[in-house]
């Protein structure tokens, strides 16, 4: 029963809460495009790093045990100074600061780029040659037939693991942002709309189901949930439109609010604070916890 209770509520709660859910659906979505929009950008920018309009090939580099040689920078500092032998007006500076040689791990390749065609054919043909004496130990394999200009990268779309997990993040994001707004929209009703405000009670018992029964029915009903243990009890309720006053026992005293309490007959073992959904207001509430205190030790509350 009162997991259908909290059921319920949660549902209601969504309810009221719909279009924030809606504009927090707005803004995750806002958000996954800008996460989505910086991914693919820092991606184009990391693989067209020095690529445009770029001359480039590539190369496989071995040592004479067959080990892949991977010192890429070694490979331009080599080249920038046979390269400057031939061609004084450059130095191998300017070389090395013209020319990027890219090692990938994956299977060892080298890929060369540069914006200056003499340079790269140049290099090309270092590598093909291999006639210095750098290659003594070592062998070249030149993967590309001839310096090529570097291709614009084309969008390969979006992999099936990328849109779950755009999915995903569009889901909790949609839940965090809607329960943020809603709660934040919650907290500032100055009404008491869902139970998880009373939670300071030692006891909440929930009949708002009753709200879809007739007001004689509700009236019986909370009556004999009143009047049940028959113990000496306060009763607080703003609006007593439920509550049949003549059928409740000698041992309950109703009140609208406890600082209007005079005398009492009878030392209360209890006090009951009836809240109604969307009608009594939070102030109203809070002030009755803190007047019970000085009745009864224990203090439950009936949300109708």
């Amino acid at each position: 029963m009162e997991d259908n209770l909290f059921v319920m509520e949660g549902l209601d709660f969504f309810k009221r809460n719909w279009k924030k859910y809606i504009f927090g659906f707005i803004l995750s979505l806002i958000l996954i495009f800008g996460l989505f929009y910086y991914g693919m950008r820092s991606s184009q920018n990391e693989k067209s790093l020095n690529q445009d309009k770029n001359y480039t090939f590539s190369f496989i580099l071995e040592n004479k045990d067959g080990y892949i040689f991977s010192k890429n920078e070694m490979i331009k500092e080599i080249f920038a100074s046979e390269y400057v032998k031939s061609h004084s007006e450059s130095s191998p500076e300017d070389v090395i600061e013209a020319v990027t040689v890219t090692y990938t791990d994956n299977n060892g390749k080298m890929v060369v780029e540069t914006p200056n065609k003499a340079i790269a054919e140049s290099f090309y043909t270092f590598l093909e040659e291999a006639s210095s004496r750098f290659f003594i130990d070592k062998r070249a394999y030149v993967l590309s037939e001839k310096v090529e200009m570097s291709k614009e990268k084309v969008f390969e779309g979006i992999s099936k693991k990328k849109i779950i997990l755009y999915g995903l993040l569009l889901v909790i994001f949609t839940f965090v942002f809607g329960t943020i707004l809603a709660s934040v929209s919650e907290k500032r009703n100055k009404k008491i709309s869902q139970k998880f405000t009373l939670k300071d009670s030692d006891e909440i018992i929930d009949v708002t189901i009753l709200r879809k029964e007739s007001n004689e029915e509700i009236q019986t009903k909370l009556t004999n949930l009143i009047n049940n243990p028959p113990v000496n009890k306060i009763v607080v309720m703003k609006d007593q439109t439920y509550l049949d006053a003549g059928k409740l026992n000698d041992s309950v005293y109703v009140t609208d609010s406890l600082d209007k309490i005079e005398t009492l007959t009878f030392v209360p073992e209890l006090v009951i604070i009836i809240c109604e959904k969307n009608s009594t207001e939070k102030i109203w509430f809070g002030y009755q916890k803190e007047l019970a205190k000085n009745y009864s030790d224990k203090v439950n509350c009936i949300y109708i």
